[in-house]
């Protein structure tokens, strides 16, 4: 395993092109704007650095334990991030569109304004994470568990939802036109069992506006 402690990037940008630098330990390390894309950064091991600005596009993070990192405005487009596991990340901001996110687990993280355009996000742990204001149009988030999160302005248009937990999550303004609700967990608990219909205006009913089939 590669170390680096307390590392500064400067300018210009940090490259790691052509680099060996998987599995990666990172403690402290200032690595805003660099450029990982196309590495593989599996099994890595990143605690409180920062990472604002900074380039994963096609990158690897597989099985990765992130702790306390800022990742603002990093961009993770087609990065492959199955069985990452973070906690009190920051990654507001940031772009996840067609990332492959299986299995992974995003707890606590602060996610607002995020892109996940196609992202499949199979089993992922959101619990407790604030990804107000996201994006997941078309994304798979069959069996994701976003209880205790915050929803709210989150546009899930046409997103795969299929046994989703909710369960305390907060969806305030938040839009499933056309998303696949079956076997879903909503907030209160309860079993929603169905799709979502186009916004139509419609009674509502228990805080929820929604369309049967």
């Amino acid at each position: 395993m590669i170390t680096i402690c307390h590392v500064e990037s400067g300018k210009p940008m940090l490259r790691c092109k052509r680099a060996t630098l998987s599995p990666l330990k990172l403690d402290g390390a200032d690595l805003v704007g660099a450029d990982f894309s196309n590495q593989d950064l599996s099994n890595s091991v990143l605690t409180s650095c920062n990472f604002t600005g900074s380039s994963f596009l096609h990158a690897k993070l597989t099985g990765a334990r992130i702790r306390n990192c800022i990742f603002r405005k990093c961009i993770f487009t087609e990065a492959t991030l199955n069985k990452i596991d973070t906690a009190d990340c920051v990654f507001d901001n940031s772009e996840f569109r067609k990332a492959q996110m299986a299995r992974g687990r995003m707890m606590r993280a602060k996610m607002q304004h995020c892109n996940f355009w196609d992202a499949y996000c199979n089993c992922v742990d959101f619990s407790f994470s604030n990804l107000s204001f996201s994006e997941f149009r078309f994304a798979n988030l069959t069996t994701v568990n976003f209880c205790d999160a915050d929803l709210t302005h989150c546009d899930f248009t046409e997103a795969d939802l299929r046994q989703a937990k909710m369960t305390h999550a907060d969806i305030s303004h938040a839009n499933f036109t056309l998303s696949k609700m079956a076997g879903s967990i909503g907030t209160n608990g309860e079993p929603w069992g169905f799709t979502a219909r186009k916004n139509t205006p419609q009674k509502k009913k228990s805080g929820w506006l929604w369309g049967r089939k």
